[in-house]
């Protein structure tokens, strides 16, 4: 073998299971006994936790599909239970998206929509739906459930084939509301 262990077969195959039904833990570590990242599953909760430097959690891969990031449990603003939650005290709680090529273009953030309840995209569209949103919320002293402003991307028209008509909607929040107004429309 090239390594210490190998698994060479048509379907490799590596399983971690435990005998008590409790947690199982793949180590990474460096010279002497000190671990220095770890990959748990958590039988109790059932989720995947990814641990960096010291054992301290960096991101869980939740028995919901939720990808968290810097949390442990999810908290997404607004009452959404988003796919992929990140957290910090600092600017590192972005997402920065890059594109490096020699041409014209520029890294896209997609977002797209269907009618159709099951994973296909084949269901038109109405004229009214929101193709997309992008929500900002604030603690308010309570929660982080208040809306400060919402850009919306939505059908303003009846679609056709290779036909998609557009509005975008800024909303914002005045003093004293609990949700946002129509400021403008394009």
């Amino acid at each position: 073998p090239a390594r210490t262990l190998q698994v060479f077969a048509a379907t490799p195959q590596l399983n971690l299971k435990s005998a008590s039904g409790g947690n199982c833990e793949l180590q990474f570590g460096d010279t002497g006994d000190e671990v220095r990242a770890n990959i748990i599953y958590n039988s109790t909760t059932n989720y995947l936790g990814f641990n960096g430097y010291n054992n301290t959690e960096r991101m869980r891969l939740d028995s919901s599909g939720r990808l968290l990031i810097n949390r442990t449990n999810n908290d997404s603003p607004g009452g959404y239970d988003s796919k992929l939650q990140i957290r910090d005290t600092t600017y590192t709680a972005s997402i920065s998206i890059v594109r490096n090529d020699p041409g014209g273009g520029g890294p896209v953030l997609v977002f797209g929509k269907s009618r159709n309840s099951t994973q296909s995209d084949g269901t038109v569209v109405q004229s009214g739906d929101t193709l997309g949103a992008i929500d900002f919320y604030g603690a308010d002293g309570t929660d982080l459930n208040s809306a400060g402003a919402q850009i919306l991307v939505q059908v303003d028209g009846t679609p056709g084939s290779n036909d998609m008509p557009g509005r975008i909607v800024v909303k914002t929040t005045s003093d004293g509301a609990a949700s946002g107004t129509e400021r403008f429309r394009i």
